[in-house]
C-alpha cells in the first residue's frame, strides 16, 4: 500500500507567497473573479496560449475534467465546453477546476515530468469525490484556493462558505486551506 501524499507547512507557505504575488500582478486584493477570465485574457494576449474545448457524449453527465499541457512555451487548456460554460456562469466547482489547472502552470509542475496533468472527480454514493493522488495535485489544489481567494483567506470577517461563493471557489477546498493558513505554525513559516 502506498503512502498518502501530504503538503508540508513550509511548502504551503511558499505556494501561498507565490500565488498571492501572482494574483496581485493581475488583480487587487479585494477583487474576485471567475477563472475563465485570466485564461481568456492570456489566450487573447498571446498566440502561445490556447483553450481547446470538447463536447462530452452525454451532456447531462458532462465530464468534470480539465487538463493543461505546457510544451516549448506553448500552453493548452483542454476542457469540456459545459464545464467552461458553467465556470463563466459562476459555478464554484468548475472555477476551482480551472484554477487548479492554472496552478499547475504557475507552480511549474510541467518542468518536473513529461505527462499530462488533469483534474478528475469520481462519482461516489455520496456525490462527487476528489482525491489528490500525488504532491503535485495537492499543491495545485492548495494554490488554486489561494489564487482564487487571496489574502481574504486570513480575514476572519469572511466565513468559509461566503468567501467560497464570492471567490467562485469550492467550499470544501476553501475550508481545508483556511484551517492551514490560520495555524500559528503557518504564520511562522
Amino acid at each position: 500500500m502506498g503512502t498518502k501524499a501530504s503538503l508540508s507547512t513550509t511548502r504551503a507557505a511558499q505556494i501561498w507567497t507565490e500565488m498571492v504575488e501572482l494574483r496581485r500582478e493581475l488583480y487587487k486584493d479585494d477583487c474576485f473573479f471567475k477563472m475563465h477570465e485570466p485564461w481568456e485574457q492570456f489566450t487573447t494576449e498571446s498566440d502561445l496560449w490556447s483553450i481547446k474545448t470538447y463536447r462530452s457524449e452525454n451532456q447531462e453527465e458532462y465530464k468534470q475534467k480539465a487538463s493543461v499541457v505546457e510544451f516549448d512555451g506553448r500552453v493548452t487548456l483542454t476542457v469540456d465546453e459545459v464545464l467552461l460554460s458553467r465556470a463563466r456562469e459562476g459555478g464554484q466547482l468548475e472555477n476551482f477546476i480551472l484554477a487548479h489547472e492554472w496552478c499547475h502552470l504557475a507552480l511549474r509542475h510541467h518542468a518536473n515530468f513529461a505527462s499530462n496533468r488533469n483534474f478528475v472527480l469520481s462519482s461516489t454514493d455520496k456525490g462527487y469525490a476528489r482525491l489528490a493522488g500525488d504532491i503535485f495535485e495537492l499543491e495545485a489544489d492548495f494554490g488554486a484556493v489561494v489564487f482564487q481567494c487571496g489574502v481574504a483567506l486570513r480575514d476572519e470577517r469572511w466565513d468559509s462558505v461566503r468567501l467560497a461563493k464570492r471567490a467562485y471557489a469550492d467550499v470544501a477546498a476553501v475550508k481545508k486551506v483556511r484551517r492551514l493558513v490560520n495555524l500559528e505554525v503557518f504564520e511562522r513559516e
